[in-house]
């Protein structure tokens, strides 16, 4: 799967470079600065000049402005289970089993925490736009997606909406697209997110595991398997391809 993941992003990049106005692309310019794009499950980002990995309790970041010299200059002890990770502004969201860490990276030199979000003990993706985090929980039995906003140095949760297996999840303007490991891929108007509103279910795709939303591409990876789809009209997406 790794080795077709690999091929898989070289045609993305490919496709990139030709499309028209270079509308899609795999790093997004948020006013702070090149990110890479990636999902929301991912255990790595790029911003800038730097990576950012984690492991299972630890952050690392690395100095790639010379790519064939990586140069690891922060090693920093966040907590246990840490699972996810998530770059918006200055910011790394990081997903933990029983919460989400906000890991301060203004100066990838000395990287801090920041915040974090307490939650019941469940796997955790996340994705952030406007300052409105959400973050998908499950564990064996339920799951639920929940919406967060930072006011006064706290985290108030918006609102909830109780879900059957949630995985990754993806934003497209007030477009949120939530993968269900058993009800296949979501789509929520978010426009308010305090009265988040279910538009539609996409039964394309099987057991969906993560979502990337990339402009008028939005790629979703099962177990084996990716699915390219045009999003020009977000609520009837337009089957490109599907990659064994």
């Amino acid at each position: 799967m790794k080795i077709k993941l690999f091929y898989f992003i070289c045609l993305i990049t490919v496709m990139s470079c030709g499309l028209e106005d270079g509308n899609i692309n795999l790093s997004e310019d948020n006013g702070n600065g090149k990110t890479s794009t990636n999902g929301s499950t991912s255990r790595f980002t790029i911003k800038d000049n730097y990576l950012y990995t984690i492991e299972s309790n630890k952050l690392k970041v690395f100095d790639i402005s010379i790519s064939s010299k990586p140069n690891l200059i922060n090693d920093l002890y966040i907590g246990n289970n840490i699972e996810t990770i998530f770059s918006y502004r200055d910011q790394l969201y990081i997903g933990a089993s029983t919460g989400i860490y906000i890991i301060n990276i203004k100066n990838p030199k000395y990287v801090y925490l920041e915040s974090y979000i307490e939650h019941w003990v469940a796997r955790d993706p996340v994705v952030v736009k406007d300052d409105i985090i959400y973050s998908t929980a499950r564990n064996s039995w339920s799951g639920q997606l929940n919406i967060y906003q930072k006011q006064n140095n706290s985290f108030v949760n918006l609102s909830s909406f109780r879900m059957n297996q949630p995985y990754g999840l993806g934003i497209s303007d007030h477009y949120l697209y939530i993968c269900d490991i058993n009800d296949g891929l979501i789509l929520f108007d978010v426009k308010n997110p305090r009265q988040i509103v279910k538009l539609k279910s996409f039964n394309d795709v099987q057991s969906p595991q993560d979502v990337i939303v990339l402009d008028k591409l939005i790629i979703v990876s099962t177990a084996n398997q990716f699915f390219l789809f045009d999003s020009s009209d977000p609520i009837n997406l337009k089957l490109i391809q599907q990659i064994k």
